[in-house]
């Protein structure tokens, strides 16, 4: 399930640098962009890192799908309530967007947490789906 590489950076064999890029490729909900890329190409050659990029990756896909299927979701509900006069329902859509967007939220300072922390631990959910990626 979660391998733990150690707690501490010391007797790790890991830099702060390897460290910190693989923090940095957590934080994409700020702007959306794959900064899961960072990782991957700024320390290649670390086993490490790249447990990170793929974890970062897989939550990039679910949150980024999430937030797609949530706006047309929401879109939906918006027109469903505007024909039948009940604009109620159109909020519980926003609600399960915000929900779901408060979820990626939680599992990347996880994510960018275990990274500092010089942890493999894999994200809740999304560990098996970051197994498979290919790269």
């Amino acid at each position: 399930m979660a391998n733990e590489v150690a707690t501490s950076g010391a007797g790790t064999g890991l830099n702060d640098n390897e460290k910190m890029l693989s923090a940095v490729g957590y934080v994409f909900l700020c702007c959306f962009a794959p900064l899961f890329l960072v990782p991957m190409f700024g320390a290649k050659d670390s086993p490490f890192a790249k447990f990170h990029a793929k974890q970062a990756a897989a939550l990039y896909i679910v949150a980024v799908g999430s937030q797609i299927l949530m706006y047309v979701v929401t879109t939906v509900l918006g027109i469903i309530g505007s024909m039948i006069n009940f604009y109620a329902i159109s909020y519980c859509g926003s609600l399960i967007a915000f929900l779901v967007f408060g979820g990626c939220f939680v599992l990347m300072i996880i994510g960018a947490i275990n990274a500092m922390q010089a942890q493999e631990k894999e994200l809740p959910l999304l560990g098996p789906l970051a197994a498979k990626l290919p790269f």
